[in-house]
């Protein structure tokens, strides 16, 4: 068996990162929602929330994109 070294180790992590927060957004926006409710701050209006769906969602792809990029 060959030794996995770290850029691949890296790439595995950022798809794996990638591909769960594509199919846990709802959890994700859940937990952002905790967060300002446990912290006491201002609660996140739609738009808001609307707003950081779509970088979760950004974010999600983009690091999937990344880790197809490098595998090629």
């Amino acid at each position: 068996m060959i030794p996995m070294d770290e850029q691949h180790i890296r790439i595995i992590a950022l798809h794996a990162v990638g591909e769960y927060l594509m199919k846990h957004i709802s959890g994700v926006m859940g937990i952002v929602e905790d967060k300002h409710t446990r912290n006491k701050e201002t609660v996140l209006n739609e738009e808001a929330l609307v707003m950081v769906e779509a970088q979760v969602k950004a974010i999600a792809q983009e690091l999937a994109q990344q880790s197809r990029e490098i595998q090629l």
